[in-house]
């Protein structure tokens, strides 16, 4: 029979092959202060989408408030024209009635008169009437079409 490898580098663990800790008897820290245990430290784990989510409607909800305060000034602003164009009304219709007032029609149709001028209804009238020539429209291809559609589509 064949003889079996003898290994001798290998050596197994065997129950009470270990050595043992010898433990003193008496606390070896007496009249010390105890020793302070580590916390584990408190870790909040945060989603990025979250946070991006969060920041992107803050900012959202900051123009929003932007938006709203320019629209109330520009509301401020139409009032304050409206105002003013109604004011202008009322001192176009002042200066209509004192020009009215001042203005004689006689002596303007004298003036007129004097200059060589002549009434509408002896004025001749000629009727006169042109013909264009027809416009040749050059035909339209598909790809100008095409690209009117798009340009109407995002005009």
């Amino acid at each position: 029979m064949a003889q079996g490898v003898d290994v001798q580098y290998i050596q197994f663990y065997t129950q009470g092959s270990a050595a043992k800790q010898i433990a003193p008897a008496i606390s070896v820290h007496t009249g010390a202060l105890p020793q302070v245990k580590k916390r584990k430290a408190l870790k909040i784990y945060l989603d990025p989408v979250a946070l991006i989510g969060t920041a992107v409607a803050i900012c959202m909800l900051i123009m929003m408030f932007v938006g709203c305060a320019s629209l109330q000034a520009e509301q401020k602003k139409t009032a304050a024209m409206v105002e003013q164009v109604e004011l202008l009304r009322q001192e176009n219709e002042s200066l209509r009635v004192q020009y009215a007032a001042e203005c004689d029609l006689e002596e303007v149709r004298e003036t007129a008169l004097a200059l060589g001028m002549i009434p509408r209804e002896e004025a001749a009238h000629t009727a006169i009437q042109l013909e264009l020539p027809p416009v040749e429209v050059p035909p339209v291809s598909t790809w100008q079409k095409i690209g009117t559609f798009l340009a109407g589509l995002f005009a």
